[in-house]
């Protein structure tokens, strides 16, 4: 997977620069990380990427490192 698209992407929908995405930013006090960010994060994972990453996944998560390795792991799972 690209992650330089990945976070292009995350970019845009977190309404942040790409400069602020670093594995240790808070997601849970953005105004951005909401159900609708929620649904077109999973809706552009699996459109751009192949990727379906479980809903239930977004709402356990607490930096954006911890949804990288989510996506890695997801990756890694056996097809």
């Amino acid at each position: 997977m690209d992650t330089l698209a990945l976070k292009n992407e995350l970019a845009g929908l977190l309404e942040l620069p790409e400069s602020k995405l670093d594995d240790s930013l808070l997601l849970e006090p953005l105004a951005t990380w909401d159900s609708l960010t929620k649904v077109t994060l999973l809706g552009m994972l699996n459109d751009q990427f192949g990727l379906t990453l479980h809903p239930e996944i977004l709402d356990q998560l607490k930096t954006l490192g911890e949804l990288f390795d989510a996506v890695a792991d997801t990756l890694a799972e056996p097809a």
